[in-house]
């Protein structure tokens, strides 16, 4: 496994930020929240504003398994990319200590940096556009002695940044980072500064695949849209699927359940809105919650080419979370996905 997590923002909304797995925190003022429409391709876009003219601080925390080597590619729009303060787009961290940033400097060109000081020949020539959308990618090496060409940036496809020579890109005595961060600080009085996020996708170099830059890509989201082949939990009202089908996630409204060992739902989803020519993985999102007292398990099931494919046996919470898995090919196949592929198949859960 190489790519690690991808988000649409089109999924849930600012409620369910820490149902997917993001930690907000705000201080000063300034707010991150989830917007329907408001993405690159007319889906969700995470979205950072500051409200107050004063410091204005907020951002979004994601833990990951600790890397040594990042990529992370994101469309970013912001509304002042040319302000006196830097702001930053993107932190790595080590257990809440910043290793690296990918910042803008005061004329909106990107810029890599390590507590706001920017790292010798690190800077873009080419300035963010205000109101514009920007394919931002950025791949890194933490390390005391990251080689040459270790940290590279991309905008709009062409390299803006590349290390020539060895450098230090560690802070911590761990040559890994484990936490992402999305959002920025403003510390200038400044009120209606605006930064959008959209189609994240976030790597390592783990795996064969999906390891490197993977150019522009669009993050889709489908949802349940008709009966699967298995239909063993147990609807709160209607048919299974229609349950399952809310955006956002409607939680304790409406549900399936299931409590015997191997009960199973799976769904047909909606056709894809597009007809890819490459597609790098398929991201599968369970939203659940435990109903009663115990230890429970559940997994996620992909059904492909008429047969079940389940995921990791995972521990049911006790309050409602959503849970992610990333599947890089088709598991009947053992092939990367292909459009025809995704619309064929079926997702779902299983009672372990």
């Amino acid at each position: 496994m190489t790519l690690l997590f991808i988000d649409g923002f089109s999924h849930y909304d600012t409620a369910g930020l820490t149902l997917k797995g993001w930690v907000p925190t705000v201080a000063a003022s300034g707010t991150m929240t989830v917007e329907a429409g408001a993405g690159r391709f007319g889906g969700g876009a995470l979205v950072y504003r500051s409200t107050a003219a004063t410091s204005n601080t907020a951002r979004v925390t994601r833990t990951f398994p600790a890397s040594a080597t990042w990529v992370i590619g994101f469309y970013a729009k912001l509304s002042h990319p040319a302000i006196s303060t830097a702001p930053y787009l993107v932190r790595l961290l080590d257990s809440g200590t910043m290793q690296l940033e990918l910042r803008l400097d005061s004329t909106g060109k990107l810029v890599v940096t390590h507590g706001g000081t920017v790292y010798a020949g690190m800077t873009s020539t080419v300035p963010l556009v205000a109101g514009q959308w920007h394919y931002i990618e950025w791949r890194v090496t933490i390390s005391n002695a990251a080689p040459a060409g270790s940290c590279a940036v991309r905008q709009d496809g062409a390299q803006v940044i590349a290390n020539t020579g060895t450098f230090d890109a560690q802070e911590t005595l761990n040559a890994s980072a484990n936490h992402l961060d999305l959002g920025t600080a403003i510390a200038v009085n400044v009120s209606g500064v605006s930064v959008h996020y959209s189609d994240l996708y976030v790597a390592n170099k783990s795996g064969a695949v999906n390891n490197d830059f993977l150019g522009e890509r669009r993050v889709v989201t489908i949802l349940p849209a008709g009966p699967g082949a298995n239909s063993q939990w147990t609807p709160t009202a209607g048919a299974n699927w229609q349950c399952v089908d809310d955006n956002p996630p409607n939680l304790d409204t409406d549900y399936v359940w299931g409590d015997t060992m191997g009960q199973t739902d799976t769904y047909a989803m909606a056709t894809l809105p597009v007809a890819p020519v490459l597609v790098s993985a398929v991201q599968t999102t369970l939203t659940i919650t435990k109903g009663e007292t115990g230890t429970t398990n559940h997994a996620e099931i992909v059904r492909s080419g008429g047969t079940d494919y389940a995921g990791a046996s995972t521990v049911t919470p006790n309050s409602w979370g959503m849970f992610s898995t990333v599947h890089e090919n088709d598991p009947a196949t053992a092939a990367p996905w292909t459009a025809a592929g995704i619309n064929a198949a079926e997702f779902g859960v299983r009672h372990v």
